[in-house]
């Protein structure tokens, strides 16, 4: 069995009125402007779920029931169900090696190659229709997480991957991560799986003394995988497990979703309530004081190009953090919304943020 230990020394910063400001007023010193753009302006729909940015420059925005808008930087086009996309609820979005692009929808994948669009559905081997997660691993394969289960495609067929004799046939698929050494990681809500090319290991899960619901996979610098689960963040070091979890500290949060590294090797990571946590390599503090986010949800995060993280809040807005100094833009500094479902850079250093109603850049 592997080696697992617990974290009890978790502490949260409470920072003086005066240095806080201090910092805040530092991080003003790089000035951002907000542009909206809204159905008036040629979004498809309000509700904006991701963004990519596709080999050729254009920005793909995925809808909750408007398809996908595509905008060049001038104009928007759209691709919708009347073009023949599977449906305008579009979950998920990739580009292959070969630069054409995917889509996981809630009534199958489409596969668009820049004029026409096929769609796979559950008679054509799909597993499930309800696609949440589309991943493309070094060989080529397509894995497609669903509502129920995981399937593989490779070019030609779906395979059903009956993973640990079809343990999570009926479970949601919440990521799939492939690591630096070409293990494949699948996070469910039976835990966490890995596959060597050859069997899959359940690590985490229900027949472990870590039985939790696993939400996202990270691998880090140093090839650490990191775990966001049910009020607890797993570290694994390719030998043991390190808990950090909701019993060392009441600052802590639930359904943990949002993990990112920073320039420093810092692990930073949110979910619902409790705010923004960064893991320093030995403590992990806790900025729910400083932020001023209380109990909102963290759906979001990202660190641009220059090394500031970017952190999206149900309810709270857009959080900026460079060198620990947090900076909140809101309505009040010109976004439309102040929740924030998704964040994407482009590759103008131009950082677009997708909100429930609307989106910015």
């Amino acid at each position: 069995m592997k080696n697992v230990t617990y974290i009890r020394y978790i502490y949260p910063i409470l920072l003086a009125v005066s240095i806080v400001m201090a910092g805040h007023y530092g991080a003003l010193a790089q000035s951002y402007s907000f542009r909206n753009y809204s159905v008036e302006d040629g979004l498809s729909q309000s509700q904006v779920k991701g963004m990519l940015q596709d080999s050729k420059g254009y920005l793909w925005f995925t809808t909750n029931g408007g398809g996908l808008t595509i905008f060049d930087g001038v104009t928007f086009k759209y691709l919708t169900v009347s073009d023949g996309l599977s449906s305008n609820v579009v979950n998920a979005i990739i580009e292959d090696k070969n630069g054409d692009l995917w889509f996981g929808t809630e009534l199958g994948i489409s596969k668009y190659d820049g004029n026409t669009i096929k769609n796979y559905s559950e008679k054509d081997g799909l597993i499930n229709n309800n696609v949440y997660v589309l991943m493309e691993d070094d060989s080529g394969y397509l894995w497609v997480g669903t509502e129920k289960g995981i399937c593989l495609f490779n070019g030609i067929q779906f395979t059903h991957v009956p993973v640990r004799d079809s343990f999570v046939d009926n479970s949601e698929i919440l990521d799939i991560v492939q690591d630096r050494k070409g293990n494949i990681w699948i996070a469910t809500q039976e835990g966490a799986f890995r596959y060597d090319g050859k069997s899959y290991e359940h690590l985490v899960g229900e027949d472990s003394i870590m039985a939790v619901d696993v939400y996202d996979i990270f691998e880090d610098s140093k090839g650490n995988i990191w775990m966001g689960a049910n009020s607890r963040m797993i570290k694994y070091d390719g030998k043991d497990f390190m808990i950090y979890d909701e019993d060392s500290s009441k600052y802590f949060a639930d359904f943990i979703n949002a993990v990112i590294e920073d320039e420093q090797g810092n692990i930073w990571f949110g979910g619902q309530m409790l705010g923004i946590s960064r893991f320093d390599g030995v403590i992990v503090f806790n900025y729910i004081a400083e932020v001023g986010i209380g109990n909102a949800e963290i759906g979001s995060s990202l660190q641009d190009k220059e090394g500031n993280i970017w952190i999206g809040t149900s309810g709270k807005g857009v959080i900026r953090c460079v060198n620990n100094a947090f900076t909140s833009y809101t309505v009040k500094n010109g976004l439309q919304h102040n929740t924030v479902w998704a964040i994407g850079e482009d590759a103008n250093n131009n950082i677009w943020l997708g909100f429930y109603f609307i989106f910015n850049h």
